[in-house]
């Protein structure tokens, strides 16, 4: 206290103004911290780290994490691995599992669905994959909410509710735009369901990501998320639009206006204040000046020399009071976190950051990009609850910080980052009188070296300086206080210099105001080069709405949006979900850091092959050829998976004249070719048992079925709520096999029909029933067996499991820490029903374990019952001619790694006993299939073996290109196998084609079932031509393409009488 004594002394009450007693203790105590031997000792531990890091080129805390090898990342199993070898040009997830790359494998990993073993699970370690992940909303919320919707509307439709299903949906989109509001009780309740099962949850999810752009707020952010526009109704009332959106662009540039002069208004005022209390501040010492020289307190003997000296000693050799941290102070000390400056913004805000080792990083930190950095907004949220720019630190909760205290914009952070680097000394609110204290201190000191005492030398100029002290510090405090007068007058005329808001005239005004309504059109009907939109429309690239999100009210364009809830709840899902799920993982939805990790490590090989001696120059210039084309292909299929997990892949093409009138040749070609699709997926019945075993079979899933359907039905609620049994509710399984599905589909009212028809024929095939069966027999034995070695890894430790049963865990995600953890909760939450375990998970209080769970669950019933993920088909595929062209045949692709690859990588036994059961119940279907369509059943054994494997669905690729070749004539299998029987059975019948195919054309049987439709189609035009030419007679031919190409004909109800009776009928009666 000694240094407040003499300030005191030699100030009176003029050092009362400065410093309180309560400030003398704190710089007291600030002085007495500083000289602390370990004062400063956690930042010499974190710069040594950083020095570390920069000269071992790691990553801080990196050390300790193991990464995964090459051969960690491949295949497992011999067979399956040279399996996955020979098929690997079919789709990008054997692609890029068996790149050359160990990052590109990685990422692969982490990105899409992988229904095959890697050497890595066999130490039951493994990742859950964004794209797995992301189906517990898009398929198990989504479903829950059109599940309750649907039974809410018949039970409405029961007390009197007079609207359609359809109009009902699109009263639940309104309603949801007004607070969940409606006249119509039943819609206010499925709002509200939505709400909390899809909108809600990922709104969350999405904000704590950093998807949530700066000047979309909390409270608007599900609007922000979800709105849908009609782009047909906006093309053809344009006018209309524009005119709504010129009046929003014109109330936003004079809100943004005002917005912008009430903050001027208050950066001016505060600057105001702080001048005039820095005037009163050099009136009132000059006045208490004056009046203790009346009264004589002040004396030139009132000091001894040696005690001010001694003071400005301890004064000189750093014995002062230490500001408290400032924010850019902070900032820099965020280096073990990293920071990613997308724009560069802080960067050009705050140079000196560069020159930080391991600062700033190149992409977004995420669970699988561990050297990404903090996004921005998580700087400016750390920053907010730290105490900076507002007292954020003293909330108690978010809740009340997302009330009353409002979380700090972007762009006010990297305003205050400004003014602390220009010495305006942002610190935390709770150390702000400190700093003030600290400031007025320094101020002083300045003072007091003006007024003759030399710090350096710790001494003053002369003795008599010793006189009128007091005199002289109050006139060089004026002086200090009239220059940061001078400097704040400054700072008010810059801030009001002319800024975005002022226009030349009103016609300058009106151009703006043109651009930028033109600009949303654009965005919205997709005439910007995307096809989408997104969530994200930017409204301009300068002047007032810079950077500003198109934020219309729905209400004023309610007619321009999509309302049916259902359409908004599943695109809200389906975009949402895969960005969150990859932002987490990667940092960033567009996997900007994985994609250059890529690169470096292409390059490294690069140059580890450049520097390598013993291979000549030509053969080093061929590798490095394929180096560069695997380079290119595998940076490919990464983005590719990327746009289609997101939701966006290759939107330019799939609006187009020619796409839509594929997509609706595709739903034709559905309801005339695929009703008998429930009897050809017989097979799969069996596919539950060669996973897990037929005991399990028996006794996990039927026998409960038949004697305990209580227990059963609670564990396939858990398997719904995850989204694996959702086919009745969704059809998304059909559509897949179908080549239906369209992220993009934007449909007119035609177009609308024909996929309303496809929906109906889904529900008349019975498939989504027998899907739903299949897939709850699935999970059932799936979640009992990752319960039961998650009770046993609790009790005994993970270690304890079989190595197939630890490698089965790694491969479903589930590594030790979770498989552990998942049984503590088991045993805390789920309950045990005759053999039948029921996880509960809903009561769960972790909801990255419950994601977790459901994820393994999704991933083990996709794979047993075949379902295509993103990666399981070529990229071609997703574009509307590959479509086309691949029609009822990706099916057979996605088998080759989800039954084939995987098969031969589990249980030998198992893999035989399924392989038998799914032959005996192909040659069931094969049977069941000629009965309907009134063809004989072969006698010849050989056949019958070849179509049990073809309808097996385990050799399905290679059947399919068997079976197309055949069909032209070709040698094949079947002949083969036709041989061979009637070399056991002389009696037998000769060769059959493929019954498969037996309908087909030659076209149709390389093309797909498209080109078949053409074929047929200008067959039929030709009754037309040949009756111009006076020859009106259809022929047999003209019949037989009626049939095949009449909608709902294929359906088993009556295809029998079709086929059998009315066909052969009408074909003799035009001979």
């Amino acid at each position: 206290m000694a240094g407040g004594a003499i300030l005191g002394g030699l100030l009176g009450a003029g050092a009362g103004a400065l410093f309180s007693r309560a400030d003398l203790g704190r710089l007291s105590r600030m002085v007495e911290d500083a000289q602390q031997p370990g004062f400063d000792g956690a930042t010499d531990v974190l710069h040594r780290e950083l020095t570390d890091m920069a000269v071992g080129n790691r990553s801080v805390g990196a050390a300790a994490a193991p990464v995964d090898t090459l051969d960690d990342l491949s295949i497992a199993g011999g067979l399956a691995g040279k399996v996955a070898g020979a098929t690997a040009q079919l789709n990008p997830m054997l692609r890029t599992l068996t790149s050359p790359s160990r990052v590109v494998r990685s990422v692969a990993a982490s990105l899409m669905d992988t229904p095959v073993y890697l050497k890595k699970n066999l130490r039951g370690e493994g990742e859950i994959a964004a794209e797995t992940a992301m189906q517990e909303w898009t398929r198990g919320a989504v479903a829950q909410a059109v599940e309750g919707q649907r039974l809410t509307y018949l039970e409405a439709r029961k007390t009197g509710l007079r609207m359609s299903e359809s109009e009902f949906r699109a009263e639940v989109g309104k309603a949801m735009r007004r607070g969940d509001k409606s006249e119509f009780p039943a819609v206010e309740k499925v709002a509200k369901e939505w709400r909390a099962r899809v909108f809600e949850p990922l709104k969350k999810r999405a904000i704590a990501a950093g998807l949530l752009p700066e000047d979309v707020k909390v409270a608007t952010a599900e609007s922000y998320f979800s709105r849908v526009y009609n782009k047909e109704m906006i093309t053809a009332r344009e006018s209309e639009f524009k005119d709504i959106v010129t009046r929003w662009a014109e109330k936003e540039i004079d809100r943004s206006a005002l917005n912008s002069k009430r903050v001027l208004d208050a950066k001016t005022l505060d600057a105001q204040r702080e001048i005039n209390d820095l005037n009163m501040k050099v009136q009132r010492r000059e006045t208490d000046l004056q009046e203790r020289l009346q009264a004589g307190e002040i004396s030139p003997d009132q000091f001894d020399e040696n005690e001010v000296v001694q003071f400005a000693r301890r004064v000189a050799s750093g014995e002062r009071p230490a500001m408290p941290q400032r924010l850019s102070e902070w900032l820099r000390k965020l280096q073990r976190d990293g920071i990613y400056d997308k724009n560069g913004d802080l960067a050009a805000a705050y140079p000196e950051l560069r020159k930080i080792p391991g600062l700033l990083r190149k992409s977004r930190k995420g669970t699988q990009n561990t050297k990404g950095g903090l996004g921005l907004d998580d700087v400016v949220n750390r920053a907010w609850e730290e105490g900076f720019l507002n007292d954020a630190a003293t909330a108690t909760s978010d809740a009340f910080r997302d009330t009353v205290v409002e979380r700090p914009t972007i762009r006010a952070f990297l305003d205050a980052l400004d003014n602390d680097l220009r010495g305006g000394a942002v610190v935390r609110v709770a150390d702000m009188e400190a700093a003030r204290s600290v400031d007025d201190f320094d101020q002083v000191m300045r003072a007091m070296e003006r007024s003759g005492i030399d710090f350096e030398k710790v001494r003053f100029a002369t003795t008599e300086a010793m006189r009128g002290i007091a005199q002289a510090v109050n006139r060089s405090l004026a002086d200090l206080d009239r220059a940061k007068i001078a400097k704040i007058d400054q700072g008010i005329t810059e801030m009001n210099r002319r800024g975005d808001f002022d226009f030349v005239n009103e016609a300058d005004r009106a151009a703006y105001v043109s651009e930028v309504v033109n600009n949303i059109f654009d965005m919205v009907t997709g005439k910007a080069g995307d096809a989408g939109p997104r969530i994200d429309l930017p409204v301009a690239k300068h002047g007032p709405l810079q950077d500003r999100t198109f934020m219309i009210p729905d209400v004023l364009i309610e007619q321009f949006l999509e309302s049916d809830v259902q359409i908004i709840g599943q695109r809200y899902a389906r975009l949402m979900a895969g960005d969150v799920e990859l932002t987490d993982r990667f940092g960033s939805a567009t996997l900007e850091g994985p994609i250059e990790e890529v690169m470096n490590d292409y390059s490294a090989m690069r140059e580890k092959l450049i520097g390598d001696e013993t291979i000549d120059a030509g053969e080093r210039e061929r590798q490095l050829k394929l180096l560069a084309a695997r380079e290119r292909a595998d940076l490919r299929d990464l983005q590719g998976v990327r746009d289609l997990v997101r939701g966006e892949y290759r939107p330019d093409i799939q609006h187009t004249g020619f796409a839509r009138i594929l997509r609706a040749a595709s739903a034709f070609n559905y309801m005339r070719a695929l009703g008998g699709v429930a009897v050809a997926n017989l097979t799969e019945l069996v596919r539950p048992a060669m996973v897990h075993g037929m005991t399990a079979y028996m006794g996990q899933a039927i026998k409960p079925l038949l004697t305990n359907t209580a227990a059963i039905k609670l564990s396939v609620k858990e398997a719904k709520l995850a989204g694996a049994v959702t086919e009745r509710i969704l059809a998304s399984r059909i559509a897949t096999l179908a080549e239906l599905t369209d992220p993009y589909s934007s449909a007119s009212p035609i177009e609308r029909f024909i996929e309303n028809a496809a929906a109906g024929f889904s529900k008349m095939t019975g498939l989504l029933h027998l899907n739903d069966f299949n897939k709850s027999m699935a999970s059932v034995l799936t979640q009992n067996r990752i319960l039961q070695n998650a009770e046993k890894a609790v009790a005994s430790g993970f270690d304890s499991l079989p190595a197939k049963e630890r490698a089965y865990m790694g491969f479903l995600g589930l590594n030790e820490a979770r498989t552990e953890a998942i049984g503590r909760l088991f045993a805390q939450h789920g309950e045990t029903l005759e053999n039948v375990r029921v996880a509960n998970s809903e009561a769960w209080m972790d909801d990255g374990l419950r994601s977790a769970y459901r994820a393994a669950i999704n991933k083990d019933v996709d794979s047993i019952i075949a379902t295509k993920s993103a990666g399981d088909t070529p990229l071609f595929a997703n574009t509307p001619l590959g479509r086309t062209l691949l029609q009822f045949r990706t099916f057979a692709i996605a088998s080759n790694q989800r039954v084939l690859i995987r098969g031969l990588q589990e249980d030998k036994a198992r893999f035989v006993g399924g392989l038998v059961g799914m032959i005996s119940l192909g040659i069931l279907a094969y049977m069941f299939k000629q009965i309907e369509s009134g063809r004989e059943i072969s006698n010849n054994p050989g056949t019958l073996i070849a179509e049990g494997l073809d309808r097996s669905g385990i050799f399905s690729l290679g059947f399919e290109i068997n079976n197309a070749i055949e069909k032209v004539g070709g040698p094949g299998a079947y002949g083969l196998a036709a041989a061979g029987g009637q070399a056991l059975m002389p009696g037998a019948d000769a060769r059959q084609p493929a019954s498969r195919f037996a309908t087909r054309t030659a076209w149709g049987g390389f093309l797909g079932p498209t080109f078949d439709l053409g074929e047929r189609t200008v067959g039929l035009a030709s009754i037309g031509l040949r009756a111009i030419n006076g020859n009106p007679d259809l022929t047999p031919g003209d019949i037989e393409n009626i049939r095949r190409l009449a909608p709902f004909a294929s359906l088993p109800y009556w295809r029998w009488m079709i086929d059998g009776m009315a066909v052969p009928a009408a074909k003799e009666a035009v001979k």
